[in-house]
């Protein structure tokens, strides 16, 4: 007769946390009407294991986040209509978005644009192209802020 192997459960170790925060998913818009970037930063996204969603203008991507609700917004600041830094200003008077990460990502990157994007109220400012290192980095961060709220 065999004996049966029992299992030890899993601890709680910061391993395990380490794990459960690291597969998180995020939901993440891109708003850029360049659409072969966008097409390669979702990817890129979706790579990392994220939910991704992607709009051409302001207008479309206020609607979409209003849906979406994501924890993460990649805001180009050349949009045709309403501006990168518009639609950030109405993220952020949008109930259920005050969480959201918003980050500008432009190839804008003189002070006077640096101090526009700090007052429209975005979190953090990328300069095209972003490498995919810094972007992995960036996710990481945001997972460890979500699962910490």
């Amino acid at each position: 007769m065999q004996t049966a192997v029992l299992k030890e459960l899993p601890s709680n170790s910061e391993q395990e946390k380490e794990d459960a925060i690291s597969s998180r998913s995020l939901r993440v818009l891109i708003v850029d009407d360049n659409e072969a970037l966008t097409k390669t930063l979702g990817w890129m996204i979706e790579m990392f294991g994220h939910e991704v969603r992607a709009a051409k203008d302001g207008e479309s991507g206020l609607v979409m986040a209003r849906s979406f609700i994501p924890d993460v917004m990649l805001l180009d600041i050349g949009l045709p209509g309403m501006s990168g830094y518009e639609l950030c200003r109405g993220i952020r008077k949008e109930p259920g978005l005050e969480r959201s990460y918003v980050i500008a990502q432009t190839g804008w990157d003189r002070p006077e644009h640096r101090e526009m994007i700090k007052n429209a109220g975005f979190d953090e400012h990328l300069v095209k192209p972003v490498a995919m290192e810094k972007m992995e980095e960036i996710f990481q961060r945001i997972q460890n802020r979500t699962s910490e709220a």
